[in-house]
């Protein structure tokens, strides 16, 4: 009833009730229809682990109960979920599995639905023949039954890897004919859908104003149904359309407008609707935005629209990194007053609800008196909102940072930096890329090429530095040189032997500057052989330059303790280790190792080859403890070494806390990234092993630095940064100003060595961390054993250098 009046949080409230009746009462198919409906409400939320957690609850009741029709309806929801968390894979296998159990139950219209969630899944996973398919088998079957909406989803998909050229001609004939069946079937979604693609279709073809035209009745029906996401879409494709003419500053207008639309979706928390490969990224707006300010300063010459797309490439830092903490439905608790964090849910669960009511009244057909009451309390809802939010901001800074951020000034960002400092800013994109380089008097703006480039040019650099000498070819000079000629070639001149502050993006997170080769300069046209940044810069990396200056603001607040190191190292993570007294049976060794779900799944897509045995951490730890009074240190290694410990309070008292343990910088989801410690416990009884981003979001420090000294990742044809900058950007709001992380994982005596120089240059002789890193990196180096970068260059330090 609730969920039928679009009421989600009450019929969630009124299904939890309603559960224990089944369960005691023993009716699996009540309780597999309250469960797959819990499902659904959750869903509706956008809280899409809740949904699958429920969905996967409902399944085995569903087949216990005979009900197969229910199970059908379940898998298909769950592929929808798992599409929504872009677990692709895995989202293929519940749609295939759907699709069987709706032809074998003769579910045509389900099996139409099926299909074309198929079509869909197969476009974004780049395989247009199997899409081909998906979408002419969806329509098929639509048309024996006559489900007018499925046909013309089918036709609009058929026409989208038309106009891409990657699918059958012709598209114009999909269209019209969609947009057609759906004004039938009076379903203004699909409608305004067929009129976007239209609009793309005239606009591949050079008919500006037919594509024009398009979207403009795209957006009207879009903005009467209240379909935001497709209103933003649309007017990205508009703004695209105006870039492409010239019309650069009708373009800024448009773009502006759909990134003000996904704001407020936010704010409304957002509706769950089946992402399509056409729909754009956040990222896309953003680069799109980026791009049309940079040609507005191409033609303005003023230095004005640079300003503004630093800006906007900052806005974007901060909103990459909140959305990964959204799609996990991360519990961010720390840095706010419980009892705004309680008024900020009720606030958000009452948009969402009312925001429904609304949209609900637009499509009814004589809904506008109340569709314009609801809009009125929503408006005052919003309001009332943004008035809360100003409250946050005041009483609670640090969560408000997190949760709203707003990009640095220029002017706040040069006060951070001192005359002997170079902030270099980079922005990826995919027709061309920028570099900013700023100072604490001046900002210059750089082209650079475009993503593709750059980013198969990381991979190289970083798999000739990231593998074992004798295992890899290692990077040529020439290659090696020439890549440095394209990130820094255009600011060769101003590096002199200036501290480089360094924010990245893309790839680039993952790049080990320290060890590229320095530019040739006007100066010195040839460069040195043997010189590498390292040798004349001291190098640091920041998530975003807009995150200095909260750091030292936070800093400045701060009293940090008198202890002087933490350490944890070398966990357990297998049965077979020696370290357990009796060997124990190794029946289910696998799950023991890897004991839950986001466990599995981030060690696999940081390709780390199992979790294997640290032994040199042990090396490490102890030559670190060796130089610190064992009244001021903390070591826990064996079982000790545990998630537990690392969740324990008692680490507030210490300065540095060091852990010498598997850490997973998952560039596919970087909402998985997290440290790995000891996997089962003394008995051998598996035990959650994984600190997970969220939970250090949580953590409550006092801690001067944080050190990662086993981090690993693999750069997959995807690349989010946010894995790298998650985990770092976690540990800074939990109160480290700095953090030392490793980008692979160096197995050997070498970063024992290392450790204990860059404790010595901090503990015995005072230098700051990032002096002190160098240091330590530039001995090794000139150490013949370890001279090769693989074994330096890992460790990068994020945060203030100060």
């Amino acid at each position: 009833m609730y969920q039928d009046m679009g009421d989600p949080l009450r019929a969630i409230e009124y299904f939890n009730q309603t559960l224990p009746f089944y369960r005691e009462s023993n009716v699996k198919s009540g309780e597999a229809t309250v469960r797959h409906n819990l499902g659904w409400s959750y869903h509706t939320l956008g809280d899409f682990r809740k949904a699958s957690e429920a969905y996967r609850e409902a399944l085995p009741l569903w087949q216990a109960a005979g009900i197969p029709a229910g199970e059908a309806q379940t898998v298909n929801n769950l592929g929808l979920v798992l599409y929504e968390l872009a677990d692709l894979r895995r989202s293929l296998e519940y749609f295939e599995r759907a699709l069987e159990l709706r032809r074998t139950l003769k579910d045509a219209r389900g099996e139409a639905q099926t299909l074309g969630n198929l079509g869909w899944l197969h476009a974004e996973l780049d395989d247009r023949l199997k899409a081909t398919d998906s979408f002419q088998q969806s329509l098929a079957v639509a048309r024996k039954v006559e489900d007018k909406v499925s046909q013309a989803l089918a036709l609009i998909g058929l026409a989208t890897l038309g106009i891409s050229g990657a699918g059958p001609n012709p598209p114009m004939e999909y269209l019209n004919e969609a947009l057609a069946l759906s004004r039938a079937a009076n379903d203004r979604r699909t409608e305004s859908f067929a009129l976007l693609r239209l609009g793309d279709l005239h606009h591949s073809r050079g008919e500006n104003q037919l594509s024009l035209e398009m979207y403009e009745k795209a957006l009207a029906l879009e903005t009467a149904s209240g379909n935001r996401k497709k209103e933003a879409e649309t007017l990205l494709s508009v703004a695209r359309l105006l870039e492409d003419t010239s019309q650069l500053d009708e373009a800024r207008v448009r773009i502006e407008r759909a990134l003000e639309l996904i704001e407020s979706i936010r704010e409304r928390v957002s509706e769950p609707e089946l992402r399509v490969s056409s729909v754009a990224s956040m990222q896309t707006y953003h680069e799109t935005y980026i791009e049309l300010l940079m040609r507005l300063e191409d033609r303005e010459r003023s230095g004005k629209y640079a300003a503004a797309a630093l800006q906007a490439s900052e806005r974007a830092r901060a909103r990459g990194l909140l959305e990964a903490l959204v799609e996990h439905r991360a519990d961010i608790r720390q840095g706010v007053e419980p009892e705004l964090l309680a008024r900020e849910k009720q606030l958000q669960a009452e948009l969402n609800i009312k925001d429904q009511e609304w949209r609900s009244f637009l499509a009814e057909p004589l809904g506008e008196a109340k569709a314009a009451a609801a809009k009125r309390d929503l408006d005052r809802l919003l309001d009332e909102f943004k008035q809360f939010q100003g409250e946050i901001r005041s009483r609670s800074p640090r969560y408000a940072l997190l949760t709203q951020p707003e990009p640095i000034s220029i002017e706040n960002l040069q006060r951070q930096l001192d005359p002997d400092s170079l902030l270099l800013e980079y922005w990826l994109g995919s027709k061309r890329s920028f570099l900013w380089a700023v100072t604490a008097d001046s900002i210059s703006t750089y082209i650079l090429p475009p993503a593709s480039r750059i980013e198969e040019s990381s991979r190289q650099f970083f798999a000739a530095l990231s593998n074992r000498p004798g295992l890899a070819a290692p990077a040529s000079r020439e290659t090696a040189l020439a890549f440095s000629q394209m990130l820094l070639g255009p600011v060769a001149d101003r590096l002199g032997k200036k501290r480089l502050i360094v924010v990245s993006h893309g790839a680039l997170q993952y790049l080990p500057f320290a060890a590229m080769p320095a530019p040739p300069s006007a100066v010195n046209k040839a460069a040195r052989s043997s010189t590498r940044l390292l040798d004349d810069h001291e190098i640091v990396s920041l998530p975003s330059a807009g995150v200095l200056a909260a750091l030292r603001s936070e800093s400045a607040k701060q009293r940090y303790p008198d202890k002087q190191v933490a350490i944890l190292a070398d966990p357990v993570f297998s049965l077979e280790d020696p370290r357990f007294s009796e060997r124990q049976p190794v029946a289910s060794l696998t799950s023991l190792l890897l004991p839950n779900e986001d466990l599995r799944q981030s060690v696999a897509e940081s390709s780390v080859a199992g979790l294997r045995r640290l032994r040199f951490s042990r090396v490490e730890a102890d030559a670190i403890a060796s130089l610190v009074d064992a009244r001021s240190r903390f070591e826990a290694v064996d079982f000790d070494a545990s998630r537990a410990t690392a969740l324990s309070p008692d680490l507030a008292q210490y300065r540095i806390l060091h852990f010498a343990t598997h850490g997973l910088l998952n560039s596919v989801h970087p909402e998985l990234s997290g440290l790995v410690f000891s996997t089962v416990d003394k008995n051998g009884r598996p035990q959650d092993a994984l600190l997970r981003l969220n939970e250090i979001f949580n953590l409550s420090l006092n801690a001067d630095l944080v050190v990662l000294s086993a981090c690993e990742t693999a750069l997959g044809k995807e690349i989010k940064g946010e894995g790298l900058i998650g985990l770092t950007r976690g540990f800074m709001y939990a109160g480290a100003p700095r953090v030392v992380a490793s980008l692979w994982n160096v197995e050997d005596r070498a970063t024992a060595e290392l450790m204990k120089r860059f404790y010595e240059g901090m503990l015995k002789r005072q230098l700051r961390p990032a002096a002190a890193l160098r240091e330590a990196q530039l001995a090794l180096s000139r150490d013949k054993r370890w001279s090769a970068p693989y074994y330096w260059a890992a460790f990068i330090l994020q945060g203030d250098w100060r």
